[in-house]
């Protein structure tokens, strides 16, 4: 089947991804590496999923709509009203020390805008408590809070 003639432009066209390479060996070692050590680190992935629900019941609480009811990762998604009103927050977060990443149409589904918190183990509770505080003040100054 692979001789039809029909597979000849396919062939011709996609040779990154029929003549691909493997990872080189210093990639590989290293996440093998990483690998090993996150399944070692019970301590860190717990504090990480509490780091999650602290900043995710915080920022619901002042009135930040979220993209998920509870918590689901160490990714949590503030959904923002419009375009113009996430790019406004996303620059107020700017000015208050803390970069988010701006996620924003096409990369989002139904036109959807929004901004995109992620957390490490490496976070403190209280670095999670100045998150919110943040947020908060450029809410407000924006006005979506």
């Amino acid at each position: 089947m692979s001789n039809h003639p029909k597979f000849r432009p396919v062939r011709l066209a996609c040779r990154p991804y029929i003549f691909t390479a493997s990872l080189p060996p210093s990639v590989v070692a290293t996440a093998a590496t990483s690998v090993r050590k996150l399944m070692h680190a019970a301590d860190k992935r717990a504090h990480l999923w509490k780091n999650s629900q602290v900043l995710h019941a915080g920022l619901r609480a002042k009135g930040f709509q979220l993209g998920t009811e509870t918590p689901q990762s160490a990714i949590i998604a503030v959904i923002m009203p419009d375009l113009e009103r996430g790019a406004a927050m996303w620059e107020a977060l700017l000015h208050e020390g803390l970069y988010v990443n701006l996620a924003r149409p096409p990369a989002t589904p139904a036109g959807m805008t929004l901004l995109r918190c992620s957390l490490c183990a490496a976070h403190s509770a209280e670095q999670v408590q100045t998150i919110i505080g943040m947020f908060e003040r450029a809410g407000k100054k924006v006005g979506i809070i």
